[in-house]
């Protein structure tokens, strides 16, 4: 356990909490990876400047994740408890030159609040499928046609539970997608 902050500094950095709890973590500048694994952190996860990989799995983030500026990977499986925001950091654009991407990878649940990413996928693991509700008003992944977006893989399912949800986006569905709350309002892709 740890009852502080995990600080990774300014360089390159890799780390793994498995189990047990801790504040803060906080990557710094470089291309860092977080593994988090059955861990409580009842503060921040911070990326920093840089590439930044997280995979997070049955955790419980009491504050924000935000990766920061560069091209920063996030994968989530597992049951997750999600903090106040998921930050894919910079924007939701190509055009700054860095792509963001979050995947849902053998997990049934609610996406989270998630903001700034340009790839948003629901992964297949051999023939074992994702179910991901994304349930707020909107999101937005990368500009249309720039070959980002929202993917769902053959055998994972995307659910737009809320009634008035707009993915600003493209959209690759190769399994299946729900869209709206019993069949009740409109829900929009544009992309």
């Amino acid at each position: 356990i740890v009852t502080g902050t995990v600080d990774g500094g300014a360089d390159d950095d890799g780390f793994a909490l498995q189990g047990g709890s801790t504040t803060t973590v906080i990557g710094g500048s470089g291309n860092d990876i977080f593994t988090m694994v059955g861990t409580a952190i009842s503060g921040n996860v911070t990326g920093g400047t840089g590439d930044d990989l997280a995979l997070l799995t049955a955790s419980v983030i009491g504050g924000s994740i935000d990766l920061g500026a560069g091209s920063d990977g996030m994968a989530l499986a597992g049951p997750v408890t999600f903090p106040t925001s998921i930050d894919g950091g910079g924007d939701a654009s190509t055009l700054d030159g860095f792509v963001d991407e979050i995947q849902y990878t053998l997990y049934t649940g609610l996406a989270g609040p998630i903001v700034n990413f340009e790839q948003v996928t629901v992964i297949d693991v051999l023939t074992v499928g994702s179910t991901v509700t994304f349930d707020a008003a909107s999101y937005t992944t990368a500009e249309s046609g720039s070959g980002f977006g929202l993917t769902v893989d053959p055998n994972s399912t995307a659910i737009f539970s809320n009634a008035g949800l707009a993915w600003n986006g493209d959209a690759f569905i190769d399994g299946t997608l729900f869209a709206g709350a019993g069949g009740a309002g409109l829900q929009t892709i544009t992309g």
